[in-house]
């Protein structure tokens, strides 16, 4: 896993306060060059930013399944998914974890709200 704080987390002490940094987790699906490039430039993106609008990704070799259910076990307010799917469909699928609404938006809006921070859809209108 890579947080936008540094390059590769191997011990636990890095995870943690990582975590505690973190307001998303970003999961790309499947080893297709266009999910990894996206992912790649919104992880870039987001360690630019810095501050709250840090994302960890998890680019282990495991399942989404794996992924996902590791991100709802950690309590990660927002989770990115990048998959060949959600490119197809125009862009990366956003969950909101608090309201578990999901919904598909475009590669530019989602680098909007890493760089300004998300807003619950709620308090978004």
């Amino acid at each position: 896993m890579r947080s936008a704080r540094s390059p590769l987390l191997k011990e636990a002490g890095d995870l943690s306060s990582a975590l505690t940094d973190a307001e998303g987790r970003l999961i790309a699906q499947g080893r297709d060059m266009d999910v990894l490039e996206v992912a790649e430039r919104l992880h870039s993106l987001a360690a630019e930013a810095g501050g709250r609008h840090e994302i960890l990704w998890d680019d282990r070799d495991e399942s989404p399944g794996v992924k996902f259910t590791d991100a709802e076990l950690l309590g990660m307010p927002w989770i990115l998914t990048v998959s060949p799917r959600s490119l197809a469909a125009g862009g990366i699928e956003v969950t909101e974890r608090a309201t578990g609404e999901r919904s598909t938006r475009s590669i530019e809006e989602v680098e909007a709200l890493l760089v300004n921070g998300f807003v619950p859809a709620e308090t978004a209108a």
